[in-house]
């Protein structure tokens, strides 16, 4: 600094002879003075303090903090003072600008962010941020310990940027006693004061003491005042004490007065956001945490800074989106956590499962390159081990052996390439590494154990039994363990087994030795080891146990996991996940199996995305059956309106009346500008025109002529529908009434448009079998028959009678050229179904690749 300023620096000393010249060397240059009060120490921390130049005061402590700070006050000449304890620094850069703090004139106080190193999981009050504020006489501090001065005296406080480091905690321990003995003491004496209240719950909630901490921090929150600094911290500490002893419901209604108190108060969303995903309220935790991320980038003074980072929020967007099947959603919030924190190896992790469940090579490789850049020894080792879980050997290899550039080869480096090579089927090179390990090192025993397993695969009885003979002599290998290997010898050799899995480290060999058995397509060995990881499970694992055998295609098994499930929360997590799982696997018939398993449950949407696909496939197959039988089929163009499509003079002009054009030509150039227009199209502007005022009957005049003119016009059907629901029988009768004659080219008779225009309003409204009634009476002789036999026969593929849809189709003597037609039909009405059934669904993007791929295997058809 240039110039000093009036600014005094404080501190209270007990023994602190390890920091205390530490701390105020990083000062010194920076304040005025340097005042120290010591409350009697036995070491050489007042002989410090004077040798660096510290106005040295002793003090008789009488265990009371705030007469020890307010002595300091009262000696202190700067017009600012700087309080920070003996463990406590700044550094020189963080000094800097605090001319600019002290110079402003309408401030009052400062707060200076903690770094708790030595306390990371202990929670802290913002109050006890108030280190730096103006040395007036009306400012002095109450309470005997966490003491601080009363906001009803001390206002206009702001962050100042500033970060305090802590040096050690040597003297920390036996410091906490006192205090919670002093804090226990003042509390019970001043029993309404919603500032000790608060602070004692916190220590409370620090110790674990959940149900007491709450009891403190209700009667603070009873006694608050808003304008406390402390009170939006209040609200987040009582909040996290009710989550953490599950009390959701208390917790959320805590949030919500503290989120209308201090809306921008980021870390009260992030715990609702918390509690919603809790309670499978997603959509509402996924706003929660977005709104967080918002209101992190916007400071306010009455709030304290959010103690969230923000890649933890990501992180948990990413955890949600996943949970929901949102794969690509999750992939960009993992990779925007792992952005700005990269040293989390767990997150690194996620992402590496994510990359297989999208079939994502740039995921895990872009990060790879960066870490190979970096030369990121620990990254790269964790990128090997997830390429090594999903089975991808060639690429672990390869990763090795830039390993063993960098760092030199070791034996670890040696059983990596014995097991990748071994699980790759190369013996030879497998039992060269193998020969290279120490037969003395807990690698060998590992090896050992992967080259039994291997033995089992190929069925080489005689050779696992003679290396387990060998296991039995190693003294470093776990009993248990030797147990496990000859019962899984005996149960896959002799398939006899009567063995319980008693550990977790049991319960991971046998589940990894059943997925390298899938892996290797042995599947009856898996089975064999199946009744051994399905006894007395969680749960939980039976879901990700049934997740293997989903990928196989294997029902039966899926099924048996399934009843192994009790709770009807599970077995809906169960359906959900191993659904989606055969979906993506293109195993269409046993997804809709798994549907039925047990009693009926809605997943939400997940069970119409099934049917519409798996509707989809049986059209598909019975459109190609049909053709094959079929050697004189040809293709007809049948969309091509026999009719003219130019607008008649008077709909022009009605058109240009309503104000429907931007450019509102004159009357007499109505005619060379509507030269691009067409019937349908004007029709649907003066709709939706209508529509939009609310004059639902000369709306559904405009799109019943949409209907004349383009009898597949799903569009204009649709909007019929939304019409009709406002009064179905009113709208009804309405259309029913409205036509007395008609002239166009599919419709010659009145009663045939009135049967074709109400069978496909029941048709989109999925009452299918009263649309049937309509269609079926449409005459044979007319135009719009072929459209209507169309619909005829994808009513009865939707009913499920498709032998009625094929006796109907040769009786009426018709060719497959309508196929298109009817393949169009059923591709609509699933699609229908999807977007009414679950459009509200939080599965956004599995139900988008649902509908995208029923687009396309209507087009691959023809």
């Amino acid at each position: 600094m240039s110039r000093k300023k009036n600014l005094s620096f404080c501190v209270i000393t007990y023994n602190d002879e390890q920091d205390i010249e530490k701390s105020l060397l990083s000062i010194k240059d920076f304040v005025d003075e340097i005042i120290v009060v010591d409350i009697g120490s036995e070491d050489l921390t007042i002989c410090k303090a004077e040798q660096i130049g510290a106005k040295v005061y002793q003090f008789k402590w009488n265990y009371d903090f705030s007469e020890v700070k307010n002595f300091c006050l009262d000696k202190a000449k700067g017009r600012w003072v700087l309080f920070l304890q003996a463990n406590e620094l700044i550094l020189k850069e963080e000094f800097e600008n605090i001319h600019l703090l002290l110079d402003n004139p309408n401030i009052e106080g400062y707060l200076l962010d903690i770094d708790y190193n030595f306390e990371k999981h202990r929670i802290h009050s913002p109050v006890q941020s108030l280190r730096l504020f103006r040395n007036r006489k009306e400012y002095r501090f109450k309470h005997r310990v966490f003491e601080r001065i009363p906001d009803e005296i001390l206002r206009n406080v702001r962050e100042s940027g500033i970060h305090i480091l802590q040096q050690s905690n040597h003297n920390l321990a036996s410091k906490f006693d006192i205090f919670i003995k002093l804090l226990e003491e003042d509390t019970n004496n001043h029993f309404e004061d919603s500032y000790l209240q608060y602070i004692y719950g916190i220590e409370l909630l620090n110790q674990k003491r959940y149900r007491e901490s709450i009891v403190c921090l209700e009667i603070s929150r009873k006694n608050l005042n808003y304008d406390y600094l402390f009170a939006p911290h209040l609200f987040k500490c009582l909040s996290w004490a009710l989550i953490t002893i599950n009390e959701y419901h208390k917790a959320l209604d805590v949030l919500e007065e503290g989120i209308k108190a201090f809306p921008l108060y980021t870390d009260l969303f992030v715990l609702r956001g918390e509690i919603r995903k809790q309670l499978k309220q997603y959509d509402e935790a996924i706003k929660d945490l977005e709104i967080s991320i918002k209101t992190m980038k916007q400071s306010h003074l009455m709030v304290p800074k959010p103690e969230v980072d923000i890649s933890v929020i990501f992180e948990e967007l990413g955890d949600i989106h996943g949970s929901l099947f949102n794969y690509q959603r999750a992939s960009v919030y993992y990779q925007q956590a792992y952005k700005i924190n990269h040293k989390n190896r767990e997150l690194l992790y996620k992402i590496g499962k994510l990359a297989k469940r999208i079939s994502s090579i740039d995921l895990l490789d872009n990060i790879l390159k960066a870490a190979i850049e970096e030369r990121d020894i620990e990254k790269l080792v964790t990128i090997m081990d997830i390429f090594f879980q999903k089975r991808e050997y060639k690429r672990v290899l390869e990763l090795v052996e830039y390993l063993e550039n960098l760092i030199g080869k070791g034996e670890e480096s040696e059983s990596i390439k014995f097991t990748c090579h071994l699980m790759l089927g190369d013996l030879g090179k497998a039992m060269f590494y193998f020969t290279a390990i120490n037969r003395d090192s807990s690698f060998y025993n590992h090896a050992l154990l992967k080259l039994v397993e291997k033995y089992w695969s190929n069925s080489q009885w005689q050779e696992a039994k003679q290396l387990i003979l060998e296991m039995t002599k190693i003294e470093n290998i776990r009993m248990e363990t030797k147990r496990l290997y000859i019962t899984l010898h005996q149960l896959l050799a002799q398939g006899e087994s009567d063995y319980i899995l008693t550990t977790a480290q049991e319960y991971e060999i046998v589940n990894s030795l059943m997925e390298s058995f899938l892996w290797l397509r042995q599947q009856d060995k898996a089975q064999l080891l199946l009744p051994l990881i399905l006894k007395e499970r969680e749960e939980e694992q039976y879901i990700n146990i049934a997740e293997v055998w989903a990928e196989i295609n294997d029902y039966k098994t899926l099924e048996n996991i399934f009843y192994f499930i009790s709770n009807k929360q599970k077995q809906k997590e169960f359906k959900q996940k191993i659904i989606v799982s055969l979906l993506n696997n293109g195993y269409i018939e046993t997804a809709e199996k798994i549907i039925n398993l047990g009693n009926f449950q809605s997943l939400e949407g997940l069970e119409h995305l099934v049917w519409a696909k798996n509707f989809i496939n049986k059209i598909v197959q019975w459109i190609n059956s049909i053709i094959k039988m079929n050697t004189n089929y040809y293709d007809l163009n049948i969309f091509e309106a026999q009719v003219s499509s130019k607008p008649s003079k008077d709909l022009i002009e009605l058109y240009y009346s309503l104000g429907l054009d931007d450019n509102n030509p004159d009357k007499d150039t109505y005619v060379s500008k509507a030269e691009n227009l067409t019937i349908v199209k004007i029709y649907e502007d003066i709709g939706d025109f209508f529509l939009r005022t609310s004059k639902y009957k000369e709306a559904l005049t405009a799109y019943l002529n949409i209907i004349i003119n383009d009898p597949l016009n799903q569009e204009a059907i649709e909007k019929l529908v939304d019409i009709l629901k406002i009064n179905f029988n009113e709208y009804l009768n309405f259309i029913e009434k409205k036509y007395s004659f008609i002239e166009a080219f599919y419709f010659e008779r009145r009663q045939d448009f009135l049967n074709y225009t109400v069978g496909c309003i029941y048709f989109k409204n999925n009452k299918i079998e009263e649309a049937l009634k309509y269609f079926l009476k449409i005459g044979e002789d007319m135009p719009i028959y072929m459209i209507a036999l169309a619909y005829i026969i994808s009513s009865f593929m939707i009913l499920g009678e498709e032998e009625k849809a094929v006796v109907y189709l040769s009786e009426k003597n018709r060719m497959p050229y309508i196929f298109k037609l009817i393949l169009q039909i059923c591709k609509n009405h699933a699609l229908n179904i999807l977007n009414k059934e679950c459009n509200e669904s939080l599965y956004n993007e599995l139900f988008e690749q649902g509908r995208q791929k029923i687009l396309d295997k209507a087009i691959l058809l023809f």
